[in-house]
């Protein structure tokens, strides 16, 4: 019986968690929620940057890689230095393919922050004051 009593005293007072939240505390949690979308929109696309600069290195590595590769295939023999370089390249070129397959799914993922940045058509100095 006592727990009835306790369960009659919650009733008859107001709730407080039920009750809709005003109009500016709604508005505040939306801007909060956008400020948190709007930061990890920049913080992909600074990651897409950073992806970017590495593959562009690894790429000019990468194509002294293929020219050492087609002495491979030919009937042209090869030296043991030539054979220990190209064993190095091709460790070069096994990042260069694995850091162009993340930048790939960084620009996917990246995509949509470009679009958000867009939707609050944001200038470049607005970018750069959030950076």
């Amino acid at each position: 019986m006592p727990s009835t009593e306790q369960h009659g005293t919650e009733a008859a007072e107001p709730p407080t968690q039920d009750t809709p939240p005003s109009p500016s505390t709604s508005s505040q949690r939306q801007r909060k929620s956008r400020e948190t979308d709007t930061e990890r929109a920049i913080k992909e696309i600074k990651n897409l940057v950073s992806l970017k600069l590495q593959v562009q290195q690894l790429r000019k590595q990468a194509v002294d890689v293929k020219d050492s590769l087609t002495k491979l295939f030919s009937d042209a023999e090869i030296t043991q230095e030539e054979a220990q370089q190209l064993l190095q390249e091709i460790d070069t070129l096994a990042e260069y393919v694995e850091l162009k397959r993340s930048y790939l799914a960084a620009r996917q993922k990246a995509k949509p922050a470009l679009v958000l940045l867009e939707e609050c058509e944001m200038q470049e100095d607005e970018v750069l004051e959030l950076t």
